[in-house]
């Protein structure tokens, strides 16, 4: 009896420490489990050869192939505006005139000047002719003639500066006048009859009305050196393709971009300024087909080297971080060509580089 109660005491001590055992074992699982972090998600790219060319699109602006901004020469108070949005105007027509009754008064005291100047001038010529002819007859001594001589010099010199007063202040009417400097149509009037106006300022623009168009776009910074004069792109206006030549490429940057030229060529007469237009360039260069190419925000540098996070695949997709040494070339629109150091289908990371180091183990961000 003894025994059998002792042999049944050690039986439930048994149960109880594997019950004991398997809760610890448990416990220490779940603790495993809810201390694990999870692995980063890393946003990548596909190393692979470029596609030769590559078709960029940037928003731009119609507009025609010569705009004039007139201006008057002088200030004053605006008279008469004879330009209106959308007119048609043939060259030397006036389109607008300022007061000018300030100039007609300048004028005329200077007209009184010339004329004054020229009774002078013609008196001191006379008495000149005379002088000369007593000093011959011995009636007038070298003295008088030399002063007859000056006075007529000096009468003369202010009679011409008159003159040229005069041609000044006339040419004034001319600085108050806005006239057509070719045919073409009004797109823009700046300010009103009454109004006073500064000089310089712009009055008045005109569109060539000959048929031909250009468009305006800025092209970005890391593409510039992509285009070249001469060559074609693809013009969409008015939902419409249109062919398009670069006739201009602006040589210092507005910002981090450069202006550029388009000269439409073909349906154009139904255009008009300021339409939206979408240009189509072509980027890159057939020969670099052949060129492996890597995204320019993979590539870092350091004292000593270019490189690269490469993610090496290891199992149940799960990938290991390792720093790849690169060469790179030229710049191919956003991507740099890999002169070694790379493979095609090499996984490189492409965002969050801070946050990786040699030896991570990572996952791959897909989208």
């Amino acid at each position: 009896m003894t025994l059998s109660i002792k042999t049944t005491l050690i039986n439930r001590v048994i149960a109880i420490l594997t019950c004991c055992l398997m809760v610890l074992v448990s416990c220490k699982n779940n603790q495993t489990k809810e201390t694990e972090e999870p692995l980063k998600k890393v946003k990548y790219a596909v190393i692979d050869y470029a596609n030769g060319q590559k078709q960029k699109s940037f928003n731009g602006e119609t507009q025609s192939s010569s705009t004039t901004n007139l201006s008057f020469r002088m200030g004053g108070i605006i008279t008469t505006m004879n330009a209106k949005v959308g007119m048609k105007v043939k060259k030397g027509e006036l389109l607008a005139q300022l007061d000018t009754r300030e100039i007609d008064l300048s004028v005329q005291q200077i007209n009184e000047a010339v004329r004054s100047s020229k009774i002078q001038m013609e008196t001191a010529e006379s008495t000149l002719e005379r002088t000369k002819r007593l000093y011959q007859s011995e009636g007038a001594s070298l003295s008088d003639l030399e002063n007859a001589r000056n006075n007529y010099a000096q009468a003369s010199a202010a009679y011409e500066s008159n003159l040229q007063s005069l041609s000044l202040q006339r040419s004034q009417y001319n600085y108050a006048k806005i006239v057509a400097p070719n045919t073409g149509i009004v797109s823009s009037v700046n300010a009103e009859q009454n109004e006073v106006v500064n000089a310089g300022g712009n009055i008045i623009t005109i569109d060539s009305d000959d048929g031909n168009f250009q468009v305006k776009v800025s092209l970005p910074e890391n593409y510039i050196n992509e285009v070249e004069l001469e060559s074609e792109v693809l013009l969409l206006i008015n939902n419409e393709e249109k062919k398009g030549t670069i006739s201009e490429i602006g040589y210092a940057a507005k910002g981090a971009s450069f202006p550029i030229l388009v000269d439409i060529e073909n349906g154009a007469e139904n255009l008009r300024p300021g339409l939206s237009a979408t240009v189509i360039f072509d980027i890159g260069s057939a020969s670099q087909n052949n060129s492996l190419v890597v995204p320019i925000e993979a590539v870092r540098q350091d004292d000593t080297r270019n490189y690269v996070y490469q993610m090496v695949p290891l199992e149940n997709g799960t990938y290991q971080v390792t720093k790849k040494t690169v060469k790179i070339g030229d710049i191919s629109g956003d991507y740099f060509i890999i002169v070694s150091g790379l493979n095609q289908m090499d996984y490189i990371a492409i965002a969050g580089l801070n946050d990786l180091y040699e030896g991570m183990k990572v996952q791959l961000f897909k989208n």
